[in-house]
């Protein structure tokens, strides 16, 4: 058995999705140091085969894309649905393999999933899932018939919920296209490193090493990688800190910004630090300081500093959303900022491609929860500005409740802030209501809220 088709990378899916259902965090997370950290891909150290990589990440974040279709299909094959999580893994996993990856025999596919079971502890349950998935595997993948709300959630695997908000907010069509764009394979965008050279000189020494890319209409820097990402990633190129991978959408939120001039910024929740990244790149010699409350997110911040070479990215561990009032905040320090940015922790419904598994992490009443700590975070910004100020607060979630109501309770609590409406700064076909607001499927880049809010 080749190691395409064998058990050690079926058991490091098992053992990820197992992982991420029992709460420990996001897939990108729970992946190894040998496979992935961090926003974008990241150098491989040869110690799992790439093609192993590549299947690990297609099959576990397949089966979050899918989960309800293949719930859906697994019903129409047992008498019971399993109340083992252990089984329920498994049996995803071995659906999703039948269903959607044609290179693997059916045999192979069946035979690893049992052998895992019997790891597992699940020995008297192997025959049950050996027979059930045989079955399936002489069947052809069965979708709802309808075309509404339940049998969208079902086809598109989104709960309910989510679908009913969508088309109530939207219509059926632009829902369906929605839910369609969020279940395709995202595309890799590179940020060119202008701070390092010159685009065209960047570009000239991708094209040398093989690596194909092509521009973004709208977005200066940013650029769709056509070549694989493992290439880019062992290239000179990448080592050298020529590029990241960042999604054109935070250009949006940087051009908001408006940040031209040499005096701080403040990046509130700035971790992982792509967007500290962006913007200093475009201000050599200016600082950052990049503030957020997890100290292993922030350290990833050290990508910039050292690949990079943005060593004015100041990384600061502070919980900006914890203070005894909206007057103060218990940041460490007294400076007032003529620019702040807050990239808020939020539901990530924006991103849905490149996070499927945030679906099934939140319910309806969690975006209140989101937005109550999203206007703290606002509010206790405002603390730290100085006169004229300029915040942009930004989510990758389009709901109202992470986004327009927020900006919307500020300003009225706040009457010495107002919106400076987006259409100064970016195009208008990423516009709603004077804020950058962007739908996945509308445009080429993820789903994403922003407004820019000024002192006066």
């Amino acid at each position: 058995m080749s190691s395409v088709q064998g058990i050690e990378s079926r058991r490091k899916v098992y053992q990820t999705l197992m992982a991420y259902y029992q709460g420990q965090g996001f897939l990108k997370d729970l992946f190894t140091s040998s496979l992935q950290e961090g926003d974008g891909p990241r150098s491989q150290n040869n110690s799992r085969d790439s093609r192993d990589i590549a299947l690990i990440h297609e099959i576990c974040y397949g089966v979050l894309r899918n989960q309800s279709l293949l719930d859906y299909n697994l019903r129409t094959l047992v008498e019971r649905f399993p109340k083992e999580t252990e089984l329920i893994i498994l049996f995803r996993l071995g659906l999703y393999q039948l269903y959607f990856l044609d290179q693997v025999p059916a045999f192979a596919i069946v035979n690893t999933c049992v052998e895992i079971a019997k790891e597992q502890g699940l020995k008297r349950q192997s025959g049950f899932l050996n027979a059930v998935l045989k079955k399936a595997s002489s069947r052809e993948l069965a979708f709802p018939k309808g075309k509404k709300a339940p049998d969208l959630a079902i086809r598109y695997s989104h709960p309910l919920w989510m679908v009913e908000r969508w088309i109530a907010r939207l219509g059926i069509e632009q829902c369906s296209t929605l839910l369609q764009k969020n279940n395709e394979v995202p595309g890799n965008w590179v940020r060119l490193n202008v701070a390092k050279a010159e685009s065209q000189e960047i570009l000239s020494l991708l094209q040398n090493a093989g690596i194909e890319v092509e521009p973004h209409p709208d977005f200066p820097f940013h650029y769709r990688l056509i070549s694989s990402s493992d290439l880019a990633l062992r290239s000179e190129c990448f080592s050298k800190g020529l590029f990241s991978f960042q999604d054109p959408a935070s250009h949006l939120v940087c051009a908001l910004l408006h940040w031209k001039n040499q005096s701080p910024l403040l990046d509130l929740c700035a971790a992982p630090g792509g967007k500290s990244a962006a913007l200093l790149e475009q201000n050599p010699g200016a600082k950052i300081v990049c503030s957020d409350s997890s100290f292993l997110r922030l350290r990833r911040i050290h990508d910039a500093r050292g690949r990079l070479g943005h060593r004015h990215l100041l990384p600061l561990v502070s919980d900006a959303a914890r203070s005894h009032g909206q007057e103060k905040t218990n940041l460490p320090f007294k400076p007032r900022f003529q620019s702040i940015l807050i990239d808020a922790p939020c539901s990530n419904l924006g991103v849905l491609s490149r996070r499927p598994e945030a679906r099934w992490s939140h319910s309806e009443g969690d975006l209140k929860n989101m937005g109550r700590i999203q206007s703290q975070l606002l509010f206790h910004a405002a603390t730290t500005a100085a006169a004229g100020a300029v915040i942009v607060y930004a989510t990758c979630s389009p709901e109202p409740e992470e986004t327009n109501q927020v900006v919307n309770s500020f300003l009225q609590n706040r009457s010495n802030w107002k919106l400076d409406p987006a259409e100064k700064f970016i195009p208008s076909k990423y516009i709603r209501e004077g804020c950058l607001h962007v739908y996945p499927g509308e445009q080429d880049c993820d789903g994403f809220f922003a407004a820019r809010l000024i002192q006066v």
